[in-house]
């Protein structure tokens, strides 16, 4: 069920960052996942203890 504030549509467009400042992504979505999940779960690990 939808929540208030929910965003119905939303579509990534990097394209104006590219042609304004030249913007261009150095990893994939997959390869920044990879990257990041472990450093949220070892960050989150390191707080809690």
């Amino acid at each position: 069920e939808e929540r208030k504030g929910d965003v119905k549509h939303s579509l990534a467009d990097i394209s104006k960052a590219k042609q304004l400042i030249g913007y261009q992504p150095q990893i994939n979505i997959q390869e920044g996942l990879n990257l990041t999940i472990p450093w949220y779960a070892d960050t989150y690990q390191q707080a809690v203890v």
